[in-house]
């Protein structure tokens, strides 16, 4: 049971529906994966079988889970970019996704929880906690993703910030595949 919580996403893998340099982001739990070049390899065949660009394939470790073994989810993350993958952490800022995080894990990407974003230009606390989420990720490299963009303000304020990507329903209501590019100012 616990593999299909995992590798559930082949026939995400098979649309054709997949653009070239589209990122595909797979959600997973780290206690899931025990010994990351055995527990990945399934992950590996798929991609080769559907000749999928590594780069594309974004792993999120989802936050319902603290991280007990920092060391462990390291070396998967690292099993993960050795391959030329990407992974993220997910919903930064809530539940056991810490800024401490990031230094410790370095991930491309991270996905800054919903609850800093909504009313965030507003909100004093919230930039606050923005302000060292970008500082962060700017020296370590990390590419920022701010979810539950509901607003232009909040979508203007973040852009000001220097997020670089955005979601929410400001920007379109999901879709497996994009209605059409969107580039706001």
């Amino acid at each position: 049971m616990k593999e299909n919580r995992i590798f559930g996403y082949e026939s995400l893998l098979r649309t054709e529906n997949q653009i070239p340099g589209q990122k595909i982001f797979i959600n997973f739990l780290p206690s899931t994966i025990y010994v990351p070049e055995f527990c990945l390899q399934h992950t590996f065949q798929i991609v080769e079988e559907f000749n999928i660009d590594p780069s594309d394939l974004v792993f999120e470790v989802v936050e319902t889970e603290k991280i007990k073994d920092v060391d462990h989810m390291k070396s998967i993350l690292d099993t993960y970019k050795s391959s030329g993958m990407k992974v993220a952490l997910d919903d930064v800022g809530a539940g056991y996704s810490t800024l401490e995080m990031l230094n410790l894990l370095q991930p491309d990407f991270l996905k800054i929880d919903r609850s800093y974003i909504q009313n965030c230009h507003t909100s004093p606390e919230k930039q606050a906690f923005l302000y060292k989420v970008m500082d962060r990720a700017k020296h370590i490299g990390i590419k920022v993703l701010a979810e539950g963009i509901e607003t232009r303000d909040e979508w203007n304020w973040l852009h000001a910030l220097g997020v670089n990507y955005g979601q929410g329903y400001f920007i379109g209501c999901p879709e497996a595949v994009p209605e059409k590019e969107l580039i706001l100012p």
